[in-house]
């Protein structure tokens, strides 16, 4: 372990903190002393006395310890006094919240903060801090709510609102850690990932990016993530005109190409979201119920309508719902109205209602079918609104026969608002994920089951290769050196045969296709330069002369050919493309 890696552990958990500021730091005092905190707590400021009910020191060289964390809040050069002392102290990791840097245009004194901070990291600046729930600490700007927790989600982003969307929403999400890093003019995603991975009560991850940097370093988190079976949600903003300009005076982030970003998530084994809504859903579904470990969903609802939107939503998303045989009607029909035809999904109608047994015997005899998830659509009553008794019942029932079957679980509630807090506390109870929202619930499970994927493949699918350099030295390559570097990394291509010389080879099984080589030809095509389906010797010959007689028209000097067999009963071409996104 790093040292670097260390002083970040103990700067989310430490045994001391001190502030640094005027009165602006007293609520973030104040909400570090209401999550619990009982370690040391110190205030630097020369000009005050005590703040908090804390005396204050006038300089961090007159401190009693070398704390492991500190809060920095006041105005930019200050602040960058501020943590040159701090560094001098030995102060293990701080927190800048101190704004007016490169997100305000000025690069010039981002560079002189980290200067000026030397071997200390620091979160942001531009950070709202972090809150730790596990531990109960905080140095935090805002107040991000006081729920304990003993297991759950660690969530890291660039700024403050997602984080507190994430802690404070009403969706029962296990939030272990918060992280805001503002700039991360110092302190990385990718740096905060690595500390944070080895807290065996970090179950899930989830990032929030405004932009990307330090991709090397992202593979390799993401690699150790994979290994604990600990699963990564992104969300990555700034991917339209207006957001990006949103990022850069937030955050003074640069976006990148939507595109290229997904393919890195995907590349990484991030599990990509579009917003925070999705976000808690697919993480309560990674963090709460058992692994996925295929897409054949076994659906019980209580309205033929739940059942329509539910199945087209599964369907949209990949998710398989597999129809019933007739020995598996025959079984579920006694145990059902007969006004009911049993299906999947299978309707409930009035049996919502029925005794817990007979439910039981009906929740047991579907889910004895192979089916890969168990998922339930039930959406309460508006509080005082409707008898309620028997929602918590069959939803309980619904618990008891998935865990019976071994299955992982999930209950849906067609609208946000549809699943109270106190039966979402009974799901979680019994390892079912309570999720709120026919859309984000759905994808949520789909989510799970392409994370279940990914473990499946193992972590040489997502191992980044080195980046080569680009910036010079750089060159293009015709197809045959193309394809020799492809067949070297392990892309099959047809085995083909270089022609440099005026004599038409011998060993070649007809029928072949002829291309031109050239690393200044980008489209053989348009210049006559690849011919299908050549027969015999002499065909070749005349089609290698057209085409030295087409590129000397265009004032081009062909040296070599690509000679390719025909492949027959093929699904089609590939086309790949390759962007380059600057940083």
């Amino acid at each position: 372990m790093s040292d670097r890696v260390e002083r970040l552990r103990r700067l989310i958990n430490p045994r001391s903190i001190v502030f640094v500021g005027g009165g602006t730091v007293e609520p973030a005092i104040v909400y570090a002393q209401k999550l619990g905190f009982t370690g040391n707590l110190y205030v630097l400021n020369p000009r005050r006395n005590e703040i908090a009910g804390i005396e204050c020191f006038k300089n961090a060289a007159d401190l009693p310890e070398s704390p492991d964390a500190a809060f920095v809040l006041v105005p930019g050069e200050s602040a960058i006094r501020a943590v040159h002392d701090l560094s001098r102290a030995a102060v293990g990791a701080a927190v800048v919240c101190s704004s007016g840097f490169a997100e305000s245009g000025r690069e010039d004194l981002q560079s002189e903060l980290i200067e000026a901070a030397a071997e200390m990291p620091f979160l942001g600046p531009n950070s709202p801090g972090f809150a730790n729930f596990l531990d109960g600490t905080a140095a935090m700007l805002d107040n991000m709510g006081v729920t304990p927790c003993e297991r759950g989600v660690a969530v890291i982003s660039n700024g403050g609102a997602y984080l507190n969307d994430l802690a404070c929403g009403d969706r029962s999400l296990p939030v272990a850690l918060i992280v805001g890093l503002g700039n991360q003019a110092n302190v990385s995603i990718a740096d905060m990932v690595e500390a944070v991975l080895d807290d065996h009560r970090v179950n899930a991850i989830n990032l929030y990016f405004e932009g990307l940097n330090d991709i090397a370093r992202l593979s390799h988190v993401a690699e150790k993530a994979l290994v604990k079976n600990i699963p990564v949600v992104a969300v990555k903003v700034g991917q339209t005109t207006a957001g990006a300009r949103a990022a850069a005076t937030h955050t003074a982030s640069m976006a990148s190409d939507s595109v290229v970003v997904s393919a890195l998530f995907r590349r990484l084994g991030f599990i990509e979201v579009e917003n925070n809504s999705e976000a808690m859903e697919t993480l309560k579904m990674l963090s709460i119920s058992k692994r996925v470990k295929g897409r054949r969903i076994g659906f019980i609802t209580s309205s033929g309508s739940y059942a329509a939107m539910g199945a087209d939503l599964a369907e949209k998303a990949g998710l398989e719902l597999p129809a019933l045989s007739p020995q598996h009607r025959e079984l579920l029909q006694p145990l059902m109205e007969s006004f009911v035809i049993p299906n999947n999904p299978l309707d409930l109608a009035t049996a919502h209602f029925w005794p817990n047994e007979d439910q039981r015997r009906l929740f047991d005899a579907f889910l004895s079918i192979r089916f890969d998830v168990a998922l339930q659509c039930v959406t309460f009553p508006a509080e005082n609104t409707w008898e309620d008794e028997s929602w918590y019942r069959t939803a309980r029932t619904f618990g008891e026969a998935a865990n019976a079957a071994g299955l992982p679980a999930a209950l849906v509630s067609s609208i946000h608002e549809g699943l109270p807090k106190k039966a979402r506390e009974m799901l979680i109870e019994l390892g079912v994920a309570p999720l709120q929202g026919f859309h984000d619930g759905i994808r949520a499970v789909m989510h799970a089951a392409n994370y279940g994927e990914i473990i499946d493949r193992g972590i040489e699918s997502i191992r980044l290769p080195e980046p080569a350099d680009l910036s010079e030295n750089s060159m293009s390559v015709d197809e045959a050196q193309a394809k020799a570097m492809l067949r070297q990394a392990g892309v099959l291509t047809p085995e083909g045969v270089i022609w440099e010389s005026n004599e038409v080879p011998d060993d070649i099984q007809y029928p072949v296709a002829l291309k031109m080589c050239g690393r200044q030809i980008l489209h053989k095509t348009e210049i006559g330069g690849v011919k299908l389906n050549i027969a015999t010797p002499v065909q070749l010959a005349d089609a290698r002369q057209c085409m030295l007689h087409s590129a000397r028209q265009r004032g081009m000097e062909i040296e070599r050919f690509l000679i390719e067999p025909m492949l027959r009963n093929s699904a089609g071409n590939l086309l790949v493309g390759v962007q380059q996104v600057p940083n």
